[in-house]
């Protein structure tokens, strides 16, 4: 959920111009201060996703959580 929240802002971050005549803002201008928030919230996103990836690997190294890999398959072939 948060990937795709991410990846809006990125691409409204990336599209839009400052003043009027922006697509998906008809009817509002996009400001340098509206700029601003949005890259403090992508930051923000973007520190959540880490944290969360962190959390996944730690468990997994530590045994909280099963891999789902079938190490069987994992065979190279000769």
């Amino acid at each position: 959920m948060l990937n795709k929240v991410y990846e809006k802002l990125n691409v409204m971050l990336k599209n839009n111009v400052l003043g009027y005549g922006n697509e998906c803002l008809k009817d509002r201008e996009w400001t340098k201060k509206d700029k601003d928030k949005t890259k403090s919230m992508m930051n923000k996103i973007e520190k959540t996703l880490k944290e969360r990836r962190q959390t996944r690997r730690l468990e997994n190294f530590v045994g909280g959580r099963r891999v789902e890999t079938d190490y069987k398959l994992l065979v190279r072939p000769e």
